[in-house]
């Protein structure tokens, strides 16, 4: 089957998958600032936008949402079908990667793990750059296996345009062959049999790497150079502005954040959002012997793209096994030694490679390993419906699809209400109640804005809460509890420390504190959300409006 049927079949079904969600208003960082950036690039032109924060992010992903827009309309429904197109399009980039390094059987099943995987599948209809430059990213490493470095050097840079942290791939893979063209020159240096054994000609060899280490390195870091000399033309600052920087950079260089945030990464790759059923079944197939193919012909095993040996079921090749081994631990030590919040969707182009390397043990040992990566499919599907029994970004399965309807409902009452009044809310419902472009609302709030719920940040507000109106409180982050969590007091301390970890109030205790009246509230699961009077605390309650629902 070729790539572009493949496509067409995945864009199909992830359509179909994704019918329920496709007229979501837009949600947190798209709001924040993707939706504007590329809205700014669409009515201005300008690539560095001037309607929300300033940032250094490249402009690939804003130009691309433009262009759909423009072409179809500025809507939501615009928006998720353009990303789904992007996650069909990356998936089969998956599907090709694991034919060429398996077989076609592993490759379907791979894909449909990772379509289904809660973090792919969340990703897909959401505006983030991160699944641009995942799919870019996917390209890239197809074209390395297959020997075409020119290409996987292009891919890798479209990837880095899309988001910066994408050239991180290109210069892995620069790093191994620099490796292979040194251990070329020594075998020629040290004429070691064993050493020159893996050469035919170690210094046609040592060439031939050393042209590609210099043609990833330069092609796909150069158009990201450049769009730092253009930002610094512009702003006259090469990065984004000094909070920025501090938040993703400054602030995380020391080695106490860097132990915790790598153990969250290795959680994130073995354990999240069901990935350990899988896991668990990978280090359970190392007790299985090696199964025999059950074609051994000599034609079969010529043509077959498995590497099979003596009959056997060969794994990935092992050249091919250290490139993908070694962009796994590129992806998690860079985000454990970067990036403030450690958000999951960083490590979107790696979690197809972890999967390949599960299903592929699966496949080589286990029998009715087919119907296992079924059963794999079946939890992935579950976890994203299901919440685990831990703390998670809403935007790792179908959670943040129950904050956006929260916070249409509060934002429907809000604009009933309290039209063009002072509201206070922390940011991303700052946005969404006074930006109407976003799909909340159609009159804009004035707001005064608070960092979070906690008990600093309200205490924080004294005085000037009696200029407020109301307060529009939300929950601000996902928290477990119960018996089946237990709380690591240590742990808790280094989130707070680290990682911005911090505990909303209810809402009568805001409400006790600001001297407000809570005038409606709704639970969907953990998530809440709760408007507060705080200018008749007095008044009858039935004389507020009920919103009609948009």
């Amino acid at each position: 089957m070729r790539d572009w049927e493949v496509f067409v079949y995945l864009f199909l079904i992830v359509v179909m998958l994704h019918a329920a969600l496709l007229n979501l208003p837009y949600f947190w960082d798209e709001a924040g600032y993707y939706v504007p950036a590329a809205r700014d690039v669409l009515t201005a032109g300008t690539l560095i936008p001037y309607s929300t924060m300033s940032g250094d992010h490249p402009p690939l992903s804003a130009i691309y949402l433009a262009a759909w827009w423009d072409l179809f309309g500025y809507a939501p429904l615009v928006s998720r079908i353009a990303m789904l197109m992007l996650s069909a399009w990356g998936l089969t980039a998956v599907f090709r990667i694991c034919r060429r390094l398996v077989n076609p059987a592993v490759a379907v099943a791979v894909t449909a793990c990772t379509m289904l995987y809660p973090v792919w599948f969340a990703q897909s209809s959401l505006t983030h750059a991160d699944l641009l430059a995942a799919g870019l990213s996917l390209w890239a490493i197809a074209f390395y296996l297959e020997e075409r470095p020119r290409k996987a050097a292009l891919f890798f840079a479209m990837a880095a345009l899309a988001k910066e942290t994408a050239v991180i791939g290109g210069v892995t893979l620069a790093g191994w062959e620099l490796v292979q063209f040194a251990s070329a020159l020594a075998a020629q240096r040290l004429h070691a049999p064993d050493v020159l054994a893996r050469f035919k000609n170690p210094l046609l060899t040592a060439r031939s790497h050393a042209q590609r280490a210099a043609i990833l390195l330069g092609i796909s870091c150069m158009p990201l150079l450049f769009w730092y000399f253009f930002h610094f033309l512009r702003t006259g600052h090469v990065f984004a502005n000094s909070e920025f920087m501090r938040y993703n950079v400054a602030g995380t260089l020391s080695f106490e954040r860097f132990f915790l945030a790598f153990l969250q990464r290795l959680w994130h790759v073995t354990v999240h959002m069901n990935l350990l059923v899988l896991t668990l079944a990978a280090v359970g197939s190392w007790f299985f012997k090696v199964r025999r193919q059950r074609t051994e012909t000599a034609t079969e095993i010529t043509r077959s793209r498995s590497g099979l040996t003596g009959g056997y079921r060969a794994g990935i090749a092992p050249r091919a096994l250290v490139v993908v081994w070694l962009l796994i631990a590129a992806y998690v030590v860079t985000f454990s030694t970067i990036g403030g919040a450690l958000l999951t969707r960083y490590l979107l182009p790696i979690f197809p490679l972890v999967i390949l390397l599960e299903i592929s043990s699966l496949w080589r040992r286990v029998p009715g390993w087919g119907a296992m990566a079924a059963v794999v499919g079946v939890f992935f599907a579950s976890g994203l419906l299901l919440n685990p029994p831990y703390s998670f970004a809403f935007e790792d399965n179908l959670e943040y699809a129950q904050f956006v309807a929260l916070h249409q409902e509060a934002a429907n009452y809000v604009q009933a209400n309290y039209p063009r009044k002072h509201i206070i809310t922390a940011w991303t419902a700052s946005d969404e109640i006074s930006i109407p472009s976003l799909g909340y609302v159609s009159i804009p709030a004035v707001i005064m804005p608070v960092e979070n719920f906690s008990r600093e940040e309200i205490l924080r507000l004294g005085e000037r809460a009696r200029f407020g109106d109301a307060v529009l409180l939300f929950s601000t982050q996902y928290r477990a509890g119960g018996w089946y969590m237990p709380r690591f007091q240590w742990w808790e301390r280094s989130n707070r420390k680290f990682f911005d970890y911090h505990q909303d109030l209810p809402a009568e205790e805001v409400a006790r504190m600001l001297g407000g009246k809570i005038r409606w509230q709704r639970r969907r699961g953990a998530l809440g959300v709760a408007v507060i009077d705080l200018g008749h605390p007095d008044s009858d309650v039935h004389t507020l409006r009920t919103p009609v629902n948009k």
